[in-house]
C-alpha cells in the first residue's frame, strides 16, 4: 500500500512539472513570437519554440539556452523578394543588452520567385545550378548558376547549348552575361555581425546560410 501511494505521488508530481514545463515552454514562445512580431512587422506566420527540456534552467538561470524561430515570409523592403527565414540563437543572455552567443539564420527564397528572376520562366534544379529553356532554336537550354556577393543576389550564365552542342559562357559576348546579372540583380541587406557561410539550392528555393557569435539581439531587428 505504502508503495503504492508513494508511486501515485510521484506520478502526480512529475504530472504538475511537465504540465508547467508545457505551460511555462508556451509563455515563453508566445512572449518570443510578439517581440518579432512587433520588431518586425513585415514578417508573417511567425512561430517560435523553446525545448521543454531547457524550461526549468530557462527560467531560473541568467540566460536561455535555445530558441528556434521561424517566419513564412518577410517582405524585403524595395524588392520583391519574400524569403522565409529560419532563426536558430543558442546562448541568449537575459541581462540588457541581450547578447546570443551563437546565432544561425537561413534566409530561403522560394524557387517560383528564382525562376521569374532568371527571367526565362520555369527552370530545372541540375546540382547547384538551374537549366532553363533560353530561347535559341535546337532546343536550346541554358545554365545559371545563382551567385550571393556583398548583399547582391544574381545569375551567372554557365554555358548555353543547342542543337545537343554546349557553349562555355567564356566564350560568349560579354554583354550577355552582363545583361543577365543586371536583369537578375536585387539588394540583399542582412544585419551586422551576420556572415555568409554557405548557399544551396533544392526545390524549396535558394537558402543563404548566415551566422554571427556574440551577435546583440537588438542587431537582428
Amino acid at each position: 500500500m505504502k508503495f503504492k501511494v508513494v508511486s501515485g505521488s510521484l506520478v502526480i508530481v512529475a504530472f504538475l512539472v511537465l504540465g508547467g514545463a508545457l505551460g511555462a515552454d508556451k509563455y515563453i514562445s508566445s512572449k518570443v513570437a510578439s517581440r518579432v512580431q512587433e520588431k518586425l512587422p513585415r514578417a508573417s506566420d511567425v512561430h517560435v519554440s523553446i525545448p521543454i527540456s531547457n524550461v526549468a534552467s530557462d527560467i531560473t538561470s541568467n540566460s536561455i539556452k535555445s530558441a528556434r524561430v521561424k517566419i513564412g515570409h518577410y517582405m524585403i523592403s524595395g524588392n520583391s523578394l519574400t524569403p522565409s527565414l529560419s532563426i536558430v540563437a543558442k546562448g541568449i543572455t537575459k541581462s540588457q543588452p541581450t547578447i546570443i552567443d551563437d546565432l544561425s539564420v537561413v534566409a530561403t527564397i522560394p524557387l517560383a520567385t528564382i525562376e521569374n528572376l532568371s527571367g526565362f520562366g520555369k527552370a530545372q534544379i541540375v546540382g547547384d545550378a538551374l537549366r532553363v529553356t533560353s530561347g535559341l532554336p535546337g532546343g536550346g537550354q541554358a545554365i545559371l548558376l545563382p551567385k550571393f556577393s556583398n548583399n547582391q543576389f544574381y545569375f551567372q550564365l554557365l554555358s548555353v547549348s543547342a542543337w545537343g552542342k554546349q557553349v562555355p559562357a567564356a566564350l560568349l559576348p560579354a554583354s550577355i552575361q552582363a545583361d543577365l546579372k543586371a536583369r537578375s540583380l536585387r539588394n540583399l541587406s542582412f544585419p551586422k555581425g551576420l556572415n555568409e557561410t554557405s548557399i544551396s539550392l533544392s526545390a524549396n528555393g535558394l537558402s543563404i546560410h548566415l551566422r554571427g557569435t556574440k551577435f546583440p539581439l537588438d542587431n537582428l531587428f
